[in-house]
């Protein structure tokens, strides 16, 4: 199980450091076009103003900056095996579930990693390993 938690914790990690990336790609690329879009306005070249980009730039920006470090904060903690992780992974994952193609794969695995019997033995005993079993969910 401490692989596939050490796994969960690397793609959340590379997955956040992703969408912080698209959220500053986001954010300049809004802005740009605000600006742009301003100068065209005042010299008549566009009927309607667009300064309303800024503010929806620097909004969907924040989101994303937001699940970037709830993702961050869930990889973290399953990389040095907290025993918070737990909670703050499962949040995560159930809010990637939404995000498709990727968020999807990896909230499924993350809740799949949180609630089976061994990810929940291995959270409830410090990162201790169960015995085996034969569970049909079970993947050693």
């Amino acid at each position: 199980m401490e692989k596939h938690v050490t796994l969960l914790g690397v793609l959340l990690l590379v997955y956040s450091l992703w969408t912080l990336l698209r959220s500053a790609f986001m954010f300049l690329s809004l802005m740009g076009v605000t600006l742009f879009g301003r100068w065209m306005w005042m010299h008549g070249m566009l009927p309607l103003p667009v300064h309303w980009l800024a503010g929806l730039g620097v909004l969907a920006s924040a989101v994303y900056v937001i699940w970037a470090i709830l993702n961050l904060a869930a990889a973290i903690g399953l990389i040095r095996q907290a025993s918070w992780a737990r909670v703050w992974t499962i949040l995560a994952s159930v809010l990637n579930i939404p995000r498709v193609p990727f968020g999807t794969a990896l909230g499924i695995y993350g809740l799949w990693v949180c609630f089976s019997n061994r990810g929940v033995h291995w959270f409830a005993h410090g990162g201790v390993s169960p015995p085996p079993s034969s569970g049909p969910f079970d993947i050693p």
